[in-house]
């Protein structure tokens, strides 16, 4: 079994100076503990689409092979006005 969080994190870039990013944790449920398997930081801008974006891979079993494909779709919602 998997679940899905987001993280909250300071970034710095020299064209933007500090900005707020959210990252992706995966962890795995492996003799009844979970283990961190995964992080992909500075993932969204926006924490409402991180939100959603997890609660959706929560809702869904979303398996740790199909994070990174998962996330590339997600990136859309940023740039369209309605997510799924």
């Amino acid at each position: 079994m998997y679940q899905y969080r987001f993280i909250k994190e300071e970034q710095y870039n020299q064209e933007h100076g500090v900005y707020t990013a959210y990252g992706i944790c995966g962890y795995e449920l492996a003799q009844n503990v979970m283990r961190e398997t995964i992080y992909l930081p500075d993932v969204f801008l926006s924490k409402t689409v991180a939100e959603r974006f997890v609660a959706l891979c929560n809702e869904l079993e979303l398996s740790l092979v199909h994070l990174y494909d998962a996330v590339q779709d997600a990136l859309c919602w940023e740039t369209e006005s309605s997510g799924p």
